[in-house]
């Protein structure tokens, strides 16, 4: 059984998260949790949404339980409706942190929601949601920015990361739509050029150049093997080679081929490693005009425990 976290909130951007949910053609045993999350009136208190504490705290924190069962329950029901197994749950606390919580306690397998979040109250909360569960989730992560899926994206650079989003979504063509694309960024040549001005002799341009047709060459070749791979399954797939810088080209790609889904495999790197290093999965994240599926951290089979308790909606 696939089991899959739709975080929401009945926001704009969580229904276009919601009627892309719709529109994929899940596999019969997929079983769908939505999670609403309630933040506490308390952490709220000195935000910009909320600077001085209100006296009716409590009767604010109810009405604001009682709209997220009504929401939680209609989206359900919506779900349900179109033959999905669904079920819901409410969380208190802050988003991001109650999300990776569910995710990892009832091990699912990935976690869908809108690109910003959540809701009237994403103003008070500092960073972005759908950023933190990004970083933090034990699982694939897909952002939704567009309620359709149909050509997908593959950034594939031959990394551990690159082939564990491949082995992903190879056993999920229903994240694949009609037709993907294999992108491999070369970034050898403008490179070099940029960062160094010297004098080079015949013999040293020579031999750059032919390091670059041999990168060229085996970055096709683990293109081809990967489309391979995919082709297997029945998906049809085409593959694509370009120069530049790879965060900048892999949104560049997308727009251009018109992308509904763009495929990472992302490394996590954060605090001061993510400042130094940067991270493509993050730069296409926050660029990227279509929903982007973050695969970091393949999901684990689900525990004994995990699938026998389930957690309880708050009252």
């Amino acid at each position: 059984m696939s089991r899959v976290l739709f975080a929401t909130d009945l926001s704009e951007a969580a229904g276009v998260a919601e009627r892309l949910v719709s529109a994929i053609p899940w596999p019969a045993d997929t079983a769908f949790r939505v999670v609403t999350v309630v933040p506490w009136v308390r952490d709220l208190v000195g935000t910009p949404w909320m600077a001085v504490a209100p006296i009716n705290a409590e009767e604010i924190d109810s009405s604001q339980v009682t709209w997220a069962e009504t929401n939680a329950r209609e989206v359900t029901a919506r779900l349900i409706a179109r033959g999905l197994d669904a079920s819901w749950i409410i969380m208190r606390g802050q988003p991001a942190d109650a999300i990776v919580d569910v995710a990892r306690r009832e091990a699912v397998d990935l976690v869908v929601m809108g690109s910003r979040g959540l809701g009237a109250l994403e103003g008070a909360l500092l960073g972005s949601v759908s950023e933190a569960v990004a970083d933090r989730a034990p699982c694939p992560v897909l952002i939704a920015r567009m309620p359709e899926l149909r050509r997908t994206l593959v950034a594939d650079d031959g990394s551990p990361g690159a082939e564990d989003a491949i082995d992903y979504v190879r056993n999920r063509r229903h994240l694949l739509g009609e037709v993907t694309r294999l992108l491999a960024v070369h970034s050898g040549g403008g490179l070099w050029a940029e960062t160094f001005e010297m004098p080079m002799d015949a013999h040293s341009a020579q031999a750059m150049a032919d390091d670059q047709v041999e990168l060229w060459r085996a970055a096709r070749a683990a293109l081809d093997a990967d489309a391979h791979r995919l082709q297997e399954v029945g998906q049809e797939t085409e593959i694509e080679v370009e120069e530049g810088r790879p965060a900048a080209q892999i949104v560049e790609s997308a727009l251009r081929w018109r992308a509904d889904l763009v495929v990472v495999g992302s490394r996590h790197r954060t605090g001061v490693t993510r400042l130094v290093l940067g991270s493509v999965g993050r730069h296409v994240l926050h660029h990227s005009h279509c929903s982007v599926l973050l695969v970091g951290r393949m999901p684990a089979a689900p525990s004994p425990q995990a699938q026998a308790a389930e957690p309880t909606p708050v009252s």
